[in-house]
């Protein structure tokens, strides 16, 4: 919400049911995605990447036991991208969350998956393991990624 402080936007599933949120929460969230000097900023003087850290932010606020990401970084830079891939593992290893992370780029979700399933037309036509150990780089997985790009051929 573009009236809303980084610190309310994070809290804001909270406030939408009339709870008072943790503010403990929240700064500890922002603490450990970055932005705890900018608590106060509002959305409109963040970049790209510090508004997509928000979302993870209000996302982690909420504790849920599966979150769902439809292409969270696909209007990225490299450098930001790479940056929050980061971050999203971090914070994968030390939650043990469940992520289900939609994405078109084969490199990113070698990066960043344990599973990657494959749809083509709707409907699912493959799934492979990536057996790597986190952290990893998806140059250490061609083989994996030449078997991926024949699925999609």
């Amino acid at each position: 919400m573009p009236w809303m402080s980084v610190a309310d936007n994070v809290r804001l599933a909270e406030l939408g049911r009339g709870g008072s949120g943790d503010f403990d929460d929240v700064y500890r969230i922002l603490e450990t995605l970055g932005l705890s000097s900018f608590s106060k900023a509002f959305p409109r003087q963040l970049s790209g990447g510090m508004a997509q850290r928000v979302a993870l932010g209000r996302t982690m606020f909420c504790k849920p036991s599966l979150i769902l990401m439809d292409e969270p970084f696909g209007a990225l830079d490299w450098f930001t991208r790479r940056a929050l891939q980061e971050d999203l593992l971090r914070l994968w290893q030390e939650g043990g969350k469940t992520i289900l992370f939609v994405t078109h780029d084969i490199d990113e979700a070698l990066l960043l998956a344990d599973r990657v399933v494959v749809l083509k037309e709707g409907a699912v036509t493959d799934r492979f393991g990536v057996d790597a150990a986190h952290p990893r780089d998806s140059s250490d997985l061609f083989s994996l990624r030449d078997r991926i790009l024949r699925t999609l051929m």
